[in-house]
Parts: structure tokens; sequence; C-alpha cells
């Protein structure tokens, strides 16, 4: 999975922050979600919220927004349109 490649090691770098991970299964029909389920066994920052259809883009985003435990939260999409490399640039600018 590219996306837990490309988060985790990110993540970790970021030591001083704590972090969760959300990921939203919105009713897709291949195997994403048992891999989502694999890697959460393995990383407990991991959670999933599972949605039973897919509902749109805007409704996984409600959905993760409202499970969402920290005081910053950054989106960013399984398909890396966005750089992980961006996440410790906004918290720092948060901070």
């Amino acid at each position: 999975m590219k996306f837990k490649e490309a988060i985790i090691p990110v993540v970790n770098s970021l030591q001083e922050f704590e972090f969760e991970i959300l990921c939203v299964d919105d009713g897709n029909i291949n195997n994403a979600l048992s891999q989502l389920i694999e890697i959460s066994r393995i990383d407990q920052r991991i959670r999933i919220i599972e949605l039973f259809q897919n509902f749109g883009k805007e409704a996984a985003m409600t959905a993760w927004i409202d499970e969402a435990k920290g005081e910053c939260i950054v989106p960013i999409d399984a398909d890396l349109q966005d750089s992980p490399a961006l996440i410790g640039k906004i918290f720092l600018t948060w901070q």
C-alpha cells in the first residue's frame, strides 16, 4: 500500500507530535478495507472509518472530521496528490 509507505515515515519523523491516522473506506469494492484492517493491527495509530457505501468525498470528509480526536487535522488523500511531507510544515505553521 503506497499510502502507508509514504505516510508512516513522515509521522515517525515528527516525534514532537502525537498522531492518529484516520482512513475512510467509503464502500470500496476492491480489497482496500482488508488492507487497512491489516495495517491497523500492526500500527495502533491507524484507525478505520467504514462507510457501507460511497456517499461521495464530502460525506467521507465529514465522517473523518467527526471522528478525529486531535486539535489539528490534516487531510491527505490516499492517492498522494499532495505529498505527506507537507504535514510537518502544516503542523509547524499551526503551532
